[in-house]
């Protein structure tokens, strides 16, 4: 029973499946989408939404976040290239960092002054709020 339960398990963790961030060069931006191209993975996303008021241009290396873990759904969360360069909001937003503990839970650290954008919804699902921000 043991070994049914043990497959079971490597079917179904989905770990190494998870996106968190990414990063990547702008190299269009067209009307408040962009198109993005991932240097470590040679991948290209078009139409990308920009985020929270991020400043950004063609040639900035950005942080990329990708709605319900899908990546054929990424959005831009920061600028690496710009920081925050004024007081009108935009620049670098501070995502955290997840891990898993030893009793498989996920767990995020979340930067010090930083409002937690991240809530678990009745379904179990973890979810990302841009208005948090």
């Amino acid at each position: 029973m043991a070994d049914l339960y043990d497959e079971l398990l490597k079917a179904t963790d989905n770990l190494v499946d998870i996106t968190f961030s990414r990063f990547g060069t702008i190299t269009i931006i067209d009307n408040g989408l962009c198109t993005v191209k991932e240097e470590e993975q040679d991948i290209i996303h078009q139409n990308v939404p920009i985020l929270n008021k991020v400043d950004a241009k063609v040639g900035d290396k950005v942080v990329l976040g990708f709605v319900e873990n899908s990546l054929y759904n990424p959005i831009v969360l920061g600028n690496l290239t710009r920081g925050n360069e004024s007081s009108g909001g935009g620049g670098v937003i501070m995502v955290g960092s997840f891990k898993i503990n030893e009793e498989g839970h996920l767990i995020a650290t979340i930067p010090k002054d930083t409002v937690n954008p991240y809530h678990i919804n009745n379904e179990g699902h973890l979810i990302y709020n841009t208005e948090a921000i």
